[in-house]
């Protein structure tokens, strides 16, 4: 009884210890994962990672372009913490994360470039454009009327859920799958926004624990026979 109990007690602390290590990172890609269901769903169509002509000879990218009973949206996401001092026409914003303070052009010129590429596909339409901050963040001086934070969307997955899109929303939208192409990942990479990667030493030290846990149970029931 005594050798069970230790047998299992080590297994229950290797597989204690790679679930503590790895549930940081298991959280955040939960939370991403969740992230990008309820942008999906707060349209009742979506295009993402797209290109579009600019109607300058030049291509502008779209994040997500969704598809609502009353508009056409542009949507981008900025993975933000701590607080953030924003305004519609500072050229730079800041993050400041304890001591430290960060400062990041102003996306909002990014996606008003993004608006106006639209409209010029799909004149006389309602258009709408958002930035969706995803962390834990916080605007204390105020934030810009574009900016949504990450609770806002229910509001608008109830909408899509609860109206007909317009048939002109829809015809424009049929266009427009028409016009865009999609990023090619293996050479448009740097267009596609900067993803929070997980530690790849932390999840190798996980293994580890996993491999010595599994080395653990073949030595003692081998030793056992």
């Amino acid at each position: 009884m005594q050798e069970i109990v230790i047998t299992w007690g080590v297994v229950a602390l290797l597989l204690l210890l790679a679930l503590w290590l790895s549930w940081p990172m298991l959280r955040q890609a939960y939370n991403r994962w969740r992230m990008e269901r309820n942008i999906a769903s707060s349209g009742v169509e979506k295009l993402r990672d797209v290109m579009l002509d600019d109607g300058m000879g030049g291509q502008t990218y779209f994040e997500w372009l969704l598809l609502t009973p009353t508009d056409i949206r542009v949507l981008f996401t900025s993975s933000r913490y701590g607080i953030i001092f924003a305004g519609e026409r500072m050229d730079a914003w800041a993050q400041v994360i304890g001591k430290r303070t960060i400062r990041f052009n102003n996306p909002l010129y990014t996606l008003e470039d993004s608006v106006s590429t639209l409209r010029y596909h799909l004149p006389n339409l309602t258009i709408e454009g958002n930035i969706l901050f995803t962390g834990n963040c916080s605007f204390p001086k105020g934030r810009p009327a574009q900016v949504l934070m990450a609770g806002e969307l229910a509001g608008q997955q109830d909408e899509s859920a609860s109206h007909a899109v317009q048939p002109v929303l829809e015809q424009a939208w049929d266009k427009l799958k028409g016009l865009v192409r999609k990023v090619d990942p293996a050479t448009e990479s740097y267009l596609l926004p900067v993803k929070e990667e997980p530690s790849y030493g932390r999840w190798g030290v996980v293994a580890l624990l996993l491999l010595v846990m599994v080395g653990w149970l073949i030595w003692r029931y081998s030793s056992a026979l």
